[in-house]
């Protein structure tokens, strides 16, 4: 290490980090992207164990506010599994449940199981309609 102060040094990194970031948009964007994808639900549950009470709140606030889909939601985790692969692309990776329709009693049809890029699309494709 150049620099005898630690916390110089990281200065430094830091700033040049930001430069390269700047002088290589796309490829950082790339190098981000496969770090999220390999690491993502690490720093998600880091996050939420450091934050508990933060998110056992929000948590409340969603069943309060969204009583219906909390429920349905609750009712799908318990009751049915997840299929193996999404339901479109037939990934096996990062997979969900997808409500086309919150209503009581749930049935199997109201949702199926989607990987989170496809979910997303559905989504997107739910406000563009």
């Amino acid at each position: 290490m150049p620099y005898k102060d630690k916390n110089k040094a990281r200065e430094y990194q830091r700033i040049y980090q930001i430069s390269w970031r700047k002088k290589n948009p796309e490829l950082s964007r790339k190098i981000s992207v496969k770090h999220y994808k390999k690491n993502g639900n690490k720093y998600q549950k880091l996050w939420q164990s450091k934050n508990r009470e933060k998110n056992a709140f929000s948590s409340r606030e969603y069943a309060k506010n969204n009583p219906l889909k909390w429920k349905v939601g609750m009712i799908t985790r318990l009751n049915w599994e997840k299929d193996k692969n999404c339901g479109i692309c037939k990934s096996t990776k990062r997979l969900g449940h997808h409500h086309w329709r919150y209503r009581l009693p749930v049935q199997r049809k109201d949702f199926s199981t989607l990987c989170s890029e496809c979910h997303g699309i559905q989504h997107s494709k739910r406000r563009f309609e």
